[in-house]
């Protein structure tokens, strides 16, 4: 299965428990997290979800305030995770030096094959 969350606004505690379910869960391939108002901080647990995560191939966290910490969270987890084929971050609010993070680590990894 697929959730599909879009716009449910469920933020930073929503995003805590579905980092716990992310990091536990073996076969969520694909996480629909667009507009949900989920800050850095939760955008955050949900990056560091993804280091243990090993079925995840689509996150989509588009529309979300993910911000420097956010980013550079992001940044960290994509060097490491192997799974994740394809990422969307559409309409992230960030600044310039965490897209610059963001590029450095999509650098770094080797299986993410589209982005947007």
């Amino acid at each position: 299965t697929t959730p599909y969350l879009r716009a449910e606004n469920f933020g930073n505690e929503g995003a805590f428990a579905l980092a716990k379910a992310i990091s536990l869960n073996s076969n969520l391939e694909e996480l629909y997290l667009y507009g949900n108002k989920i800050g850095p901080e939760g955008v955050k647990a949900i990056a560091l979800s993804l280091t243990g995560n090993t079925s995840l191939k689509y996150l989509n966290v588009g529309n979300n305030k993910v911000g420097f910490a956010g980013a550079v969270a992001i940044a960290s987890a994509l060097r490491t995770n192997t799974t994740l084929c394809k990422l969307s971050l559409r309409s992230i609010a960030t600044d310039d030096l965490a897209i610059g993070f963001l590029f450095q680590g999509l650098k770094e990894n080797h299986s993410i094959k589209e982005i947007n």
